[in-house]
């Protein structure tokens, strides 16, 4: 059966990696937190939740009273953070089927504002604080949690669900990639003072005349 896709409202993106998977935790991934008002999320979340709900019970008619001694669900991939809900959203670089073991390559199709297609390589640099939709397909999956040894080997199975990233509606651009976070975020705003000149600091002079500790 094919997987349901569904698309989020628009969101901020946070720590987006889309151009380019990340490689620093295990298998390379391309992923986004999308930061969406609460107000603006409508039945999204439930969709989620719903398509979770179904694969659990799926999977307690299949295993219960089977060789699990618990079966339980997994955190969703989407929760409150004050005024927003954050959903989280990625993609495994590389695809492998385990039936064959077959390997392929995932990439994510880009769309601009208008819906548009991007022509592959031709995306604009997703930065932090970009506007972004996200097509993405509903997985879900299972995995067995093993404890113990030998005859004393006791398996729990964990049930989950994921977002998995299809494609990506550009909306708004934002070339800053994951730096500081601007004043105006951060609650900051002009005042009078000090002010910050690049031209005039020489990083030979100004040193610590307390010298190392």
């Amino acid at each position: 059966m094919a997987k349901k896709t569904i698309t989020t409202p628009r969101g901020t993106a946070r720590y987006p990696w889309l151009n380019t998977a990340d490689t620093k935790f295990g298998d390379p991934k391309y992923k986004v937190d999308l930061m969406v008002e609460s107000g603006s999320v409508g039945d999204f979340g439930a969709k989620i939740e719903d398509a979770l709900e179904d694969h659990f019970n799926a999977i307690l008619d299949k295993e219960q009273g089977g060789k699990y001694r618990e079966i339980f669900k997994a955190e969703l991939p989407f929760f409150e953070d004050g005024g927003e809900t954050l959903f989280r959203c990625s993609l495994n670089k590389i695809g492998k089927s385990k039936k064959t073991g077959e390997t392929w390559e995932n990439k994510i199709t880009f769309y601009d504002a208008k819906g548009r297609p991007i022509p592959e390589g031709m995306a604009p640099k997703i930065g932090g604080a970009s506007i972004l939709r996200v097509s993405c397909e509903l997985n879900t999956w299972t995995r067995p949690n093993v404890e113990g040894r030998g005859s004393a080997k006791v398996t729990d199975l964990e049930v989950g669900i994921s977002l998995r990233i299809k494609g990506v509606q550009v909306i708004e651009a934002k070339q800053g990639g994951n730096g500081p976070a601007s004043a105006e975020s951060m609650g900051f705003g002009e005042e009078e003072g000090y002010s910050y000149d690049p031209d005039a600091f020489d990083a030979d002079e100004g040193g610590n005349d307390a010298g190392d500790f």
